[in-house]
């Protein structure tokens, strides 16, 4: 598996897409002594969050999984997982507009969001810039996640301009990322230095077990050269 990162970029470009990897490096956070979560998941609903963070689970901590079928239904859920050595803190968010207000409050307490679209649904790529821009407005860090799910396992046809995505996610200094698993971009947001504010310069995500894992993550590598 290729180096996903070189010089803080987090950026793929998807397949026929052509042309050079935008580089994006988010601004600073802010104090993060408030922040006690690590990501909060957040797009809107039949995006596939809860879907990936359940396979994220049964792939790194499996022993939380009775604990996420238990609460599922519910508009947030709180979740601990072991990622390799760190034990990172999850806000599972509904994309129930119910919970609208109170996914917001939860922007200014966390270190990373997950911005979460499905690529065959303009809908949710829509939402998913919303969020993106108050969640960046508050400070937390930004990972514009493009899930690929319905595209390369139910056969429907891409729906979202990927450029205009990593250009949008450019503009307000997040990471655009493509994928069906969150694996990849979880252990590279994980791996930062937790006492630096931005990504540490020329910092690079461990490798994965194989290629043909790799192959069905995120495509980060892929714009790089």
């Amino acid at each position: 598996y290729q180096q996903l990162l070189r010089s803080t970029t987090m950026q793929s470009v998807g397949a026929g897409a052509g042309g050079a990897a935008h580089h994006a490096v988010p601004s600073r956070h802010g104090s993060r002594g408030h922040r006690n979560v690590f990501i909060q998941l957040v797009g809107a609903s039949g995006s596939g969050k809860s879907t990936m963070l359940g396979e994220l689970m049964k792939e790194h901590d499996p022993s939380a999984m009775t604990n996420f079928e238990e609460q599922r239904s519910n508009l947030m859920t709180h979740h601990t997982l072991q990622i390799g050595q760190r034990s990172l803190k999850f806000l599972d968010c509904s994309g129930n507009e119910r919970a609208g207000h109170l996914v917001k409050e939860w922007f200014g307490r966390t270190q990373w969001v997950f911005v979460i679209y499905s690529l065959a649904d303009v809908k949710s790529y829509q939402k998913a810039l919303t969020l993106m821009a108050e969640a960046r407005q508050a400070g937390a860090g930004v990972v514009l996640f493009a899930n690929k799910y319905d595209v390369g396992k139910e056969g429907k046809e891409v729906q979202v301009n990927l450029r205009e995505a990593h250009d949008k996610a450019t503009q307000l200094q997040a990471y655009s990322v493509e994928g069906s698993s969150l694996s990849d971009a979880v252990r590279f947001v994980a791996s930062q230095d937790d006492s630096a504010e931005t990504p540490a310069e020329g910092a690079a995500a461990p490798d994965a077990a194989a290629a043909e894992d790799a192959k069905q993550r995120s495509s980060i590598a892929n714009a790089i050269d």
